[in-house]
């Protein structure tokens, strides 16, 4: 080929690449699969409810989004009863749970209380705690992403019994750093000791039936 020929195909080469590269890129693929209706995920909570026997009540809020409703309910753990949330976010496909502490952090202690709550998140594997130091309020949190997938009786259930168990396992180490003027760090390490270990600085715990 001719010195011509060959700027020629080098020219004719370089236009193509660059027409290729300025095409416009292929459309994000959609997420496929099952998604919940709003009016599914309440008919799926309440039946998971129901089959528990538990009185809830589906919470108004004023210019509230009908596409993020709250449902709240009462569960009694083993030291203390809880106020429990449960929260449907539609737009964003995210469902939660939250167990409020019944009990509010004094001011003077809410910094050694965040202290054994950071030492808390540290070792539960799903969820974690919250505290408001605005007025003391301490509670649990688990949530899940529900995009492309069916929320069912058993994952509700799950959720709300993780929750359970996780706030009645530190809620003894929160009232000892409250009332019992103990360190976070030896309110965590009072759960690392056997379950029939009693701790004298601990204050006793009522148990509710």
């Amino acid at each position: 080929m001719e010195a011509g020929g060959l700027e020629q195909a080098a020219a004719k080469d370089s236009t193509t690449s660059l027409d290729q590269h300025n095409e416009d890129p292929p459309p994000l693929a959609q997420d496929e699969g099952p998604t919940s209706s709003c009016e599914n995920m309440l008919t799926v909570v309440r039946s998971a409810l129901d089959d528990w026997e538990l009185t809830y009540q589906l919470v108004e809020r004023a210019n509230s989004n009908p596409l993020n409703p709250l449902i709240e309910f009462g569960m009694s753990g083993q030291y203390t009863n809880y106020r429990a949330i449960i929260s449907i976010d539609m737009e964003d496909d995210i469902f939660a749970v939250y167990y409020v502490c019944p009990l509010k952090i004094i001011e003077n202690r809410r910094r050694e209380l965040a202290r054994y709550l950071a030492g808390a998140n540290y070792k539960v594997m799903v969820g974690h705690f919250d505290l408001d130091f605005r007025d003391g309020e301490v509670r649990f949190k688990i949530s899940v992403i529900l995009r492309g997938t069916v929320l069912s009786q058993e994952m509700v259930k799950q959720m709300i019994g993780i929750s359970m168990k996780t706030m009645d396992k530190f809620f003894p180490g929160m009232m000892a750093c409250e009332f019992g003027d103990i360190s976070a760090d030896n309110a965590l390490l009072d759960l690392e000791r056997p379950a029939n270990h009693h701790n004298p600085d601990f204050p006793d715990a009522e148990v509710t039936q």
